[in-house]
């Protein structure tokens, strides 16, 4: 009976390592604790590099991303701040995307260091999710 709780335990400590692994190498696509309201990435988005010129930059499409964040002339101004690219779109196209409270912005990677952008906007603490935009925002 010991050396079956042993083995589970054992099992159990491989996995939480393996999801730490998994954390460590997504390279800041989760960035809150566990146990609050964590910032997810699309994975597509954290595959990408930031090398958009030059003789070593791998050509890449411009991808677009959204995300929603409250409806407030505080939070645009702190979101444009961050994103340059970002444009707030209208409540009616956006309601299907975004709480009737919140504002839908669509960002851009065709910018300088743009996983830097996105590390900073998914710390907001109101921003719950960066997706790539669907092809009506492009």
């Amino acid at each position: 009976m010991y050396l079956k709780h042993r083995s589970k335990r054992g099992a159990s400590r491989q996995i939480t390592l393996m999801f730490a692994a998994v954390l460590v190498a997504t390279g800041g696509c989760v960035h809150k604790p566990m146990w609050s309201i964590e910032t997810v990435a699309d994975p597509a988005l954290c595959a990408l590099n930031d090398s958009f010129g030059g003789s070593n930059a791998v050509a890449v499409r411009t991808l677009k991303y959204m995300f929603c964040i409250p409806n407030g002339a505080l939070a645009r101004a702190e979101v444009k701040q961050i994103d340059p690219t970002v444009v707030f779109i209208e409540r009616e196209r956006s309601k299907k995307h975004c709480p009737a409270t919140a504002q839908l912005c669509v960002g851009s990677t065709n910018q300088p260091r743009f996983r830097m952008v996105l590390e900073r906007l998914s710390k907001l603490p109101y921003v719950e999710r960066i997706d790539l935009a669907p092809a009506e925002f492009y």
